[in-house]
């Protein structure tokens, strides 16, 4: 039988299927006593194409949006009884920071992502996210998917 999750990392975008990932994820957390970790990436492509109109106002607005979906994550574990919950945000390419980065520096066992989130249409032209997650982890990675969400 594998060692239990010690640390455990969810990504958060705001879409249904991070919200199932975030659930799975506590599950994990309650059921191994580990160490939750939750993290949203302001998407730097997102950023590069609202520079030219309020770079300032488009980035706090963003970082905003990034907090309140962090928040409610938090507030969400710690309701289900987790008392350890680490936060991450950052800006920069979800599907390079997320594994190359957050799950190294929090030293990761399991992470746990949507499958397509909130990214879907921009996945067609950069590449999906948990897709290149999913390659690039050195940790165990679990992508949930809404059944009532996929085609």
């Amino acid at each position: 039988m594998p060692a239990p999750y010690r640390r455990i990392l969810v990504a958060l975008d705001g879409s249904t299927e991070s919200d199932t990932a975030l659930n799975i994820g506590i599950e994990t957390a309650q059921k191994h006593d580990s160490t939750l970790a939750l993290c949203h990436i302001v998407d730097d492509h997102t950023l590069q194409e609202l520079r030219n109109q309020n770079p300032d106002l488009m980035l706090h607005a963003l970082l905003q949006k990034g907090m309140d979906i962090i928040a409610h994550g938090r507030t969400q574990a710690e309701d289900a009884g987790l008392h350890d919950v680490r936060i991450f945000i950052q800006e920069g390419s979800p599907k390079e920071v997320i594994p190359e980065v957050i799950a190294k520096t929090f030293v990761t066992d399991l992470l746990i992502a949507g499958a397509s989130g909130m990214g879907h249409d921009q996945s067609f032209i950069l590449g999906s996210v948990s897709e290149h997650t999913s390659r690039t982890a050195s940790c165990d990675v679990l992508l949930v998917r809404n059944h009532s969400s996929s085609p």
